[in-house]
């Protein structure tokens, strides 16, 4: 019951983090980025939220340190939007596994043997 829980918790505050990102970085100079997940701890403490940015190594930088600047207002936003007794203390990481996934993909596209033509009758 507490798994189901806690995913439910993990998607509520997927969701609310989008919205705040969206509404707060639409317009600023901050690097395109999105949620991609979030994942909380047992006590419901502490949430790590994994992000997509969108541009290179620099921009992810720039993406992560701007939102450690912001993170108390962040999570004074995400206090309101959010029914839970305690705010999350919020970490933010660069969700790896989005690219590994596209690496494998790419991959696979490679190597996929190419289609035989089909004969006409």
């Amino acid at each position: 019951m507490a798994v189901a829980r806690t995913l439910k918790i993990n998607e509520l505050l997927k969701r609310a983090m989008s919205e705040i990102i969206q509404d707060r970085y639409r317009d600023r100079k901050a690097p395109w980025m999105t949620v991609s997940r979030a994942d909380t701890s047992r006590d419901l403490r502490f949430c790590k939220i994994y992000l997509t940015v969108l541009g290179d190594k620099a921009a992810e930088k720039a993406a992560i340190a701007k939102l450690k600047e912001d993170t108390p207002r962040i999570r004074f936003l995400l206090g309101h939007k959010v029914d839970l007794r305690i705010v999350p203390n919020l970490e933010f990481a660069i969700d790896e596994d989005l690219k590994e996934a596209l690496k494998i993909d790419a991959l696979i596209e490679k190597n996929r043997p190419a289609p035989e033509p089909e004969e006409e009758e």
